[in-house]
C-alpha cells in the first residue's frame, strides 16, 4: 500500500494562540496510535524545540544543525544531520533557530527557489514518517509560505476572542494564493478553538465562529488548562506528563477528529477560502469580528 504521510502546517499570524502547544501536545496521542511523528520548528523563537530540550540546550545547537541550514545556498545537509529524537519515543524534531530571522523575507512569492526550501526537505524525508507537523511563526512571510508549500493541510488555531481571530482573512488569502499557484493540493483541515474558558465572551465568540465557519471549525475545543504549560516545563507533551484529566482527554479527542478530518477532506477537491475568491470578486467581506459586534 502506498505510504501517504499527513503533512500539516499549524499557522496563525497572531502569537499566543496555541500553535506550538498544539504541535507538542498532539504528538503524544499520534504516537499512541502507532504513527511516526516529525515536528518541524519553523519559528525563530524555537519554542517547540525548547519545549522538548529546554532553552540552554536549544541555544547550544549550532544553526547548521537546525532548519535554518535549509535556506543557505552552500549547505546541503543530510536529513540525519537535522532530525533529532526527542525524549518521547516515536517523536522526532527538526530544531528551530534564531538564525531563521534572516530568511523570513516579505513578498515570499518573489523569493525564487527559497520558497521551496522546506518542500525539498520534506519530500526527501516524508516516507520515514506518518505525520509531519510544521510549527509556523506568527507572520505570513517566507517561513510560513515555505510551510504552506510543503504541506497538504493547514490547521489554524485561535482563541475565541477578537485578538485571536484577527487576520484570519489574510490567512485565507495566502492559502488561496498557494492553491492557485505552487501547491494546488493544499486544503484547510480546520480552525481550532484553543485556550477556551467558561467565560461568557468565549461562549458567545465560539457560537459566532461556528455559525460563520460551520464545519470548518473543529468540534473539539482545547481548554485553558494548567496541565499544558506544566507539561512543557517538564519537557513533555501533556499525555506523557499526566495519564488522565481534561487536558489529556482534549488532546486525545483532537487527535481522533484530526485523523477523521484528514480522511474525509482528502476525498474532496481543494477550495478557496477567502469569500472574495470564492465569489470571483475582490470586495471586502465581513469577518467574525463584525458578527461578534452584532451579537453583542
Amino acid at each position: 500500500m502506498k505510504h501517504d504521510p499527513i503533512i500539516i502546517s499549524v499557522i496563525n499570524q497572531k502569537g499566543g494562540v496555541g500553535k506550538t502547544s498544539t504541535c507538542q501536545h498532539l504528538s503524544a496521542p499520534l504516537v499512541d496510535r502507532d504513527l511516526r511523528v516529525l515536528l518541524v520548528d519553523m519559528d525563530p523563537q524555537a519554542n517547540l524545540t525548547q519545549g522538548f530540550f529546554g532553552s540552554q540546550q536549544t541555544a547550544n545547537l549550532a544553526w547548521q544543525q537546525t532548519v535554518a541550514s535549509l535556506f543557505v545556498d552552500d549547505l546541503d545537509p543530510e536529513p540525519d544531520d537535522l532530525i533529532v529524537s526527542t525524549p518521547v519515543a516515536g517523536v522526532s524534531i527538526v530544531p528551530g533557530s534564531w538564525e531563521l530571522n534572516k530568511f523570513d523575507f516579505p513578498q515570499p512569492t518573489l523569493q525564487g527557489d527559497y520558497q521551496l526550501s522546506l518542500r525539498f526537505f520534506v519530500e526527501e524525508v516524508k516516507d520515514a514518517f506518518d505525520v509531519i507537523l510544521i510549527d509556523c511563526r506568527p507572520t505570513l512571510n517566507l517561513l510560513s509560505w515555505n510551510a504552506l508549500l510543503a504541506s497538504e493541510f493547514v490547521l489554524v488555531p485561535f482563541q475565541p476572542e477578537d485578538y485571536g481571530v484577527q487576520g484570519v482573512v489574510h490567512i485565507q488569502q495566502i492559502i488561496d494564493e498557494a492553491i492557485a499557484g505552487p501547491n494546488p493540493k493544499l486544503r484547510l483541515l480546520g480552525y481550532l478553538l484553543n485556550k477556551v474558558t467558561r467565560r461568557s465572551l468565549h461562549k458567545t465568540f465560539e457560537s459566532v465562529l461556528r455559525n460563520y465557519y460551520c464545519d470548518d471549525v473543529f468540534t473539539v475545543t482545547i481548554p485553558d488548562a494548567t496541565h499544558y504549560p506544566e507539561a512543557v516545563s517538564h519537557r513533555l507533551p501533556v499525555g506523557r506528563y499526566k495519564k488522565r484529566g481534561k487536558a489529556v482527554e482534549s488532546m486525545n479527542m483532537l487527535c481522533e477528529e484530526l485523523l477523521t478530518r484528514v480522511k474525509r477532506i482528502r476525498e474532496q477537491p481543494p477550495t478557496y477560502l477567502y469569500p472574495g475568491n470564492k465569489n470571483g470578486t475582490d470586495t471586502t467581506v465581513d469577518t467574525p469580528q463584525h458578527e461578534l459586534g452584532k451579537a453583542g
